[in-house]
């Protein structure tokens, strides 16, 4: 019997494997790998260009492409992004980071959850593209609160056609928390006192969305931020801008989010046509793709064993001493890398790491 699960095992493993259909598209903006087909990148990697169009028109912050690109890895589903990420955390649907080599994030190619109160993939792409677009084009002091609360506002994005996008409208895998949640004070979270959870989260999103359409409250978070450009401390700048109001902000949260929440119908030029270029990849070039973002003990092992089936390839051997590098294995990392140049004595990755 153990036998023929085993068997089973084995072909169901080699059957997904053998499924894997993974493409690279580039754009001016973004460098995208997923695992799925040719006009699903494509539809994926326009819609990342109208998001870029739409933020940088409202901002004013940039026109021209990006020094570097941002990469985006479309992989099959939130479980797999939680492997990618690091494993234990069930709540990770989607996540960005940047490392030596530029930004990158990670999304599943399907939502998270199900019904009203799940996560789709597009809001999940959005969210994560929304922290690059303020880290990397409005580079300064944000609390943590601040970044996710952006990044929540902007993930409910719905586009309307051509040029017409809705901003503001509400992010329901919220609303549980936000209703049956243990409220954290407003001064708390302000003051950066608050680890994040989906409370923090929720609320973020709920003190964002009230500071877009509350001029008073905008004001109010405009000097709080910049106070913390000032170097001072959040719990400083809270009590020199909010605390200082008077008002009792968690009454006045707890009342906005039980009344209907206003959204802005926006319009702005469409993006010009973009230059996508899309080509499929070998199962090699894809493992080695999402290699490139690994940076724990499981991406070290991963490699080790890719390196089994493709000793010839540098891009691996690089991959293999940046994780050793990571890991401390100095002098391992050293002839790896040495490895790698004596296949490809240019390899840009390979002389980086060595």
């Amino acid at each position: 019997m153990l036998k023929r699960f085993a068997l089973l095992a084995i072909l169901l493993f080699t059957a997904s494997a053998a499924q894997a259909d993974w493409y690279r598209a580039e754009s001016p903006n973004f460098v995208l790998y997923m695992d799925g087909s040719q006009a699903d990148i494509r539809e994926l990697i326009e819609r990342l260009e109208r998001l870029d169009n739409f933020l940088g028109r409202v901002s004013g912050t940039h026109s021209e492409p990006p020094l570097v690109k941002m990469h985006v890895f479309a992989v099959s589903s939130a479980r797999h992004v939680q492997s990618l990420h690091g494993g234990g955390d069930r709540d990770v649907g989607g996540y960005y980071r940047a490392d030596e080599r530029g930004p990158y994030a990670v999304i599943p190619e399907r939502g998270v959850g199900r019904g009203r109160f799940g996560q789709s993939a597009e809001g999940i792409l959005y969210h994560e593209y929304a922290h690059h677009f303020l880290l990397y084009y409005s580079p300064s002091v944000y609390p943590a609160w601040y970044q996710e609360g952006f990044a929540e506002f902007y993930s409910s994005i719905e586009f309307e056609g051509e040029n017409r996008i809705a901003v503001g409208k509400p992010v329901n895998n919220r609303a549980p928390a936000l209703q049956l949640g243990r409220w954290i004070p407003v001064e708390a979270i302000l003051s950066g006192s608050e680890v994040p959870s989906d409370m923090l989260y929720a609320q973020a999103w709920l003190i964002t969305h009230y500071t877009v359409f509350n001029s008073d409250a905008r004001e109010q978070l405009r000097a709080y931020l910049q106070a913390l450009r000032d170097g001072d401390t959040a719990a400083d700048a809270y009590r020199a801008t909010f605390g200082a109001t008077g008002i009792d902000y968690d009454d006045v949260l707890r009342d906005y989010m039980n009344n209907p929440l206003r959204a802005l119908m926006l319009t702005v030029e469409p993006p010009a046509a973009s230059e996508i270029t899309i080509e499929r990849l070998s199962d090699e070039r894809g493992e080695t793709a999402l290699l490139s973002i690994r940076h724990d003990e499981d991406g070290l092992e991963e490699a080790r064993e890719l390196l089994e089936d493709y000793p010839e390839n540098p891009q691996i051997l690089a991959e293999l001493a940046r994780l050793q590098i990571e890991n401390e294995e100095f002098d391992a990392a050293l002839g790896t890398a040495e490895q790698a140049l004596a296949i490809d004595p240019d390899h840009v990755d390979g002389n980086l790491y060595k």
